[in-house]
C-alpha cells in the first residue's frame, strides 16, 4: 500500500499536468469576429485545430456584443482565479493529512503481529 502511495505521489505531478493543459485546450477561448466582416455574423469553425467541439462562430456570438463577451470572459476568468486560489490555499492541509496517513501506514507495516486465519483471505 505504502509503495502505492508513493508511486501515486511521484506520478501525480505528471497526470495533473496533462489534465489540466487538456482542460484548457478544451475550453480555448473563442476567437472575436474579425475587423471588417459584414454585419451578420461569419460562418466560420472556431476551436476545430484544438481538439474542442466544433461550433459555428455565429451561433456562440449571436445577440452579444464583444464587451458583453469580454465582461463574461473576465466572470469565468475571476471565478477560475478565486477557485484556483482556495484549492492552492487548502494544499498544506492535504499535504499533511496525505503524510499523516502515509507515517500511519509505515507504522502498520512495521508493526509485526500475528493475524488470526479468520482474518486471512483463502487462495485458490
Amino acid at each position: 500500500m505504502a509503495r502505492r502511495i508513493l508511486d501515486f505521489r511521484r506520478t501525480i505531478p505528471d497526470r495533473l499536468m496533462e489534465a489540466f493543459s487538456s482542460r484548457l485546450v478544451a475550453q480555448r477561448p473563442l476567437l472575436p469576429p474579425q475587423i471588417g466582416s459584414a454585419s451578420a455574423p461569419s460562418e466560420t469553425l472556431v476551436g476545430a485545430d484544438s481538439g474542442a467541439d466544433v461550433r459555428l462562430e455565429s451561433q456562440l456570438t449571436w445577440g452579444t456584443s464583444p464587451a458583453e463577451a469580454d465582461q463574461l470572459m473576465l466572470g469565468k476568468l475571476n471565478i477560475f482565479r478565486a477557485k484556483t486560489a482556495s484549492n492552492i490555499a487548502a494544499m498544506p492541509v492535504i499535504l499533511k493529512r496525505l503524510n499523516d496517513c502515509i507515517a500511519r501506514i509505515d507504522k502498520l507495516d512495521q508493526y509485526n503481529a500475528s493475524i488470526h486465519p479468520v482474518f486471512k483471505r483463502k487462495r485458490n
